[in-house]
């Protein structure tokens, strides 16, 4: 109930990621999250998105699983989501700046380097502007938008193609 970032351990390593976001974006991050589901009587309650195929969401509410057809749930969507992801280490907020080094630019420098199947570069690595174009390149190559900003969504898919283990929405299984 509420706020689904409120619960969050400031030591749990996960941080809480929160806006409007366009259901495409929802459907490309491929995690489980929180939205507003408006009911038949037009109150809005939070669900959790657990599930997701080309013609259905699976969805947890009121104590239980509930198939609803994406075409409802569409007309239901208002943009707001949650969802919680791992963040590099040293990660403080979105990478975008010339100069910037630490943790979490070697991480991303790292992760861009094992997506694009090349050798990792040497720790220390500033964010720079050859960084810039793999970053950006990785973002087209994702669907995202290639701002050249290493935020959230952009670190969430990049775990997800290197192999950091999060939850992911489920797949599934056609019904009789």
């Amino acid at each position: 109930e509420g706020e689904p970032c409120a619960g969050l351990r400031r030591n749990s390593h996960l941080l809480c990621f929160r806006g409007t976001t366009p259901w495409a974006q929802v459907r490309l991050l491929d995690r489980p999250g929180w939205f507003l589901w408006r009911d038949a009587q037009g109150r809005e309650a939070p669900v959790l998105l657990v599930g997701l195929d080309e013609r259905e969401a699976l969805l947890w509410r009121d104590g239980r699983t509930q198939r609803q057809p994406l075409e409802r749930l569409a007309r239901n969507w208002r943009g707001a989501f949650a969802t919680f992801w791992r963040p590099p280490d040293g990660y403080e907020s979105a990478l975008s700046s010339a100069g910037q080094s630490g943790a979490a630019v070697d991480a991303l420098a790292q992760g861009l380097a094992r997506w694009a199947q090349e050798a990792p570069p040497a720790a220390g690595t500033p964010f720079d502007a050859a960084l810039k174009v793999r970053l950006q390149a990785f973002q087209r190559a994702q669907g995202l938008s290639d701002d050249g900003i290493a935020g959230p969504a952009t670190f969430m898919l990049l775990n997800r193609v290197t192999g950091v283990a999060e939850p992911r929405l489920r797949r599934l299984a056609a019904q009789p």
